[in-house]
């Protein structure tokens, strides 16, 4: 499997609008089954199939995306993935695409429905300033659907022991002891009990052993160090969480 892909001719035409005070968000994501000789010429998929989620971040030299594939009624073999954009609020257009000729399966729904796959990618972009992604919250998971999985694993595998768990509904910042005793915790935040990795409230970050790791920080999330503790902070209020493990 040897997956290529390229921005379209339309989304360079798209960026460059963009550069020039026009407003360019990357929307969707849509499935294929074929593929298409001229990649840059194209204005559709070859053989549209279906959708997926996207999500990422904008950076200051790029667009970061990440791409969810789930299972599909009927099943089918994946060999092309388009990019849709809008430009100043204008219809969805091909941005980018990727192909690959032997494809990946994607399986019957009802036969496996927890399938997924992910893909991620970055577009380089001189300056991002007039450009965005709008977020498929199905990426991700909710707080309910954390709290299930946490409850599933507590009863199915006995050494899982969740030492200390905390929920706080509207909050702008969580601290947690940062020693080097081998605690680990998780520390999450999300706007209105939604997503975890918001691309502006969202955050994931791991405290251990007298550090700490961002797994992803929104843009108006910070995170600080000091005096063996570790702060999140937000600038406006969200649901936070700490789960000791």
């Amino acid at each position: 499997m040897a997956w290529a892909g390229v921005v379209t001719n339309r989304g360079e035409e798209m960026i460059a609008s963009a550069l020039n005070s026009g407003h360019l968000v990357l929307t969707g994501v849509q499935t294929g089954t074929g593929n298409t000789v001229d990649m840059k010429a194209a204005t559709a998929l070859n053989a549209a199939k279906t959708t997926g989620s996207l999500t990422g971040g904008v950076e200051t030299d790029g667009l970061r995306v990440r791409i969810k594939i789930g299972p599909y009624s009927g099943g089918y073999t994946m060999k092309e993935v388009g990019i849709f954009a809008t430009l100043d609020n204008g219809d969805p257009e091909l941005f980018a695409l990727m192909q690959d000729s032997t494809g990946v399966i994607v399986p019957d729904s009802s036969d496996f429905p927890d399938f997924a796959i992910n893909f991620s990618t970055f577009i380089a972009v001189s300056n991002t300033s007039n450009m965005s992604i709008s977020v498929s919250t199905s990426a991700y998971v909710t707080e309910s659907e954390f709290e299930e999985e946490i409850d599933r694993i507590d009863g199915v595998i006995s050494n899982v022991i969740e030492c200390t768990r905390n929920w706080y509904t509207s909050t702008t910042s969580v601290e947690v002891d940062c020693t080097s005793d081998q605690k680990v915790t998780w520390i999450y935040a999300s706007p209105n009990g939604g997503d975890m990795n918001d691309a502006t409230y969202g955050a994931i970050v791991l405290v251990a052993n007298g550090s700490y790791g961002v797994i992803h920080k929104g843009t108006n999330i910070t995170v600080s160090k000091a005096n063996n503790k570790v702060t999140v902070t937000s600038s406006g209020a969200v649901s936070m969480a700490t789960v000791e493990v």
